[in-house]
């Protein structure tokens, strides 16, 4: 097989989000080779997916054991690091994955390391980067007294907490026992939930932007403290200047590969950066059916030899809700009611996207993948009823 049709090699199809990233794939002609932890009934039922492999998530194993499992499952393709810690991974085996054949474009080790806010604090450009500060437990009281409120403690994933004084801080602390793991507070952006916008970029390997893509977020996951979680609704929406704060600021780090730039407007209008993640975003199937065109672009970079040009096409027409139940990522149906009703939100959803409407994409619901839908769907029942 020539290196210009080599499969997409999508990893923890097991998970809602990257078996829809790998539909998306799917739909742009591609050829999917898929990674799984469980053998759940809508991969195997997936007009997309070509095959797959059952292996442990690198969230369960350490990274060389993950890594033999990766060369013993045989797959070779363009490989798409979609979360954090497979972007992590990419960069430190780099060369690994180039032997096994699967080919990538990944930030350089420095550059992800400065884009971490903490190491952006002198950053001066268009998108403003918020006092944010990595502390051990104890150093974590001195540092309430020197903080601008309110401030978010961003310690573990869906624990995320703000504090609007110092005195509300300290009680947490003083309520809590110390915790071995550094601690990451930042100083919060108050704000509704639609002034939180993403930028989604592409860089080649001489750190040259090709494609940009940005939405906004309508909703997010709820947890015991507020709305932090996962993007749950969002619409794609061209805004040109949180692009080009975006390139701006991945410029000023030598990026290379894709980055997902989140950012929050404070009212005032001013721009600023929440994160900066080392990989594709999520968003990926949103910003693809708005024609943004990046997986075209990221297999030519890995399989040819040739120059892009910038470029940004969505259409800023499309609409995105997750549906699905599985791995971490919750539907915004998935909330404290009876059964019958959230079952009725499901197919409220569900029949949007069946019905074809072009503005909207359900997720790992696919009308064209209509087996795993299917599947899916009845997972969401079982997993509602606790069948």
């Amino acid at each position: 097989m020539s290196q210009q049709h080599l499969p997409f090699v999508i990893h923890d199809l097991q998970d809602s989000q990257m078996f829809a990233l790998a539909q998306a794939a799917g739909r742009a002609g591609f050829g999917v080779q898929g990674l799984a932890s469980s053998n759940e009934p809508w991969i195997e039922a997936s007009r997309y997916v070509d095959g797959c492999t059952l292996i442990p998530s690198l969230g369960h194993v350490i990274e060389s054991v993950y890594a033999l499992n990766l060369k013993k499952s045989g797959v070779s393709g363009v490989w798409l690091p979609c979360v954090d810690d497979i972007a992590m991974f990419t960069r430190e085996f780099h060369y690994f994955l180039q032997d096994l054949g699967l080919l990538h474009l990944i930030a350089s080790s420095k550059s992800i390391e400065q884009s971490d806010l903490s190491c952006l604090q002198d950053f001066d450009g268009f998108l403003h980067i918020p006092e944010t500060h990595w502390l051990a437990w104890n150093d974590l009281q001195a540092a309430a007294e020197q903080m601008p409120y309110p401030l978010i403690l961003k310690s573990s994933r869906g624990q995320f907490q703000t504090f609007t004084t110092p005195q509300a801080f300290a009680h947490y602390l003083n309520q809590h026992d110390a915790s071995p793991l550094l601690q990451r507070i930042q100083h919060y952006i108050e704000g509704e939930t639609s002034r939180m916008a993403t930028a989604m970029l592409l860089f080649d390997q001489h750190g040259n932007i090709v494609r940009g893509f940005t939405g906004r977020r309508l909703a997010v996951e709820e947890t015991q403290h507020g709305h932090f979680g996962e993007t749950i609704v969002a619409k794609a929406e061209w805004i040109p200047e949180l692009y080009a704060g975006a390139v701006e600021l991945l410029e000023h780090i030598a990026w290379q590969g894709f980055a997902e730039v989140e950012c929050k407007q404070a009212e005032d209008g001013t721009w600023y950066v929440l994160e900066i993640n080392p990989r594709l975003s999520g968003w990926l199937c949103l910003a693809e059916a708005d024609g943004a065109g990046f997986l075209q672009a990221y297999h030519a970079l890995c399989t040819r030899d040739v120059t892009l040009q910038a470029a940004c096409l969505q259409r800023s027409s499309c609409e995105y809700i997750r549906l699905v139940t599985a791995g971490f990522h919750q539907p915004h149906w998935e909330t404290p009611r009876h059964p019958i009703k959230t079952i009725a939100c499901l197919f409220k959803d569900m029949y949007q996207v069946w019905r074809g409407f072009p503005q909207f994409i359900g997720g790992a619901i696919d009308p064209l993948d209509k087996h795993a839908s299917i599947a899916i769907v009845w997972q969401n029942i079982k997993h509602v009823f606790k069948l």
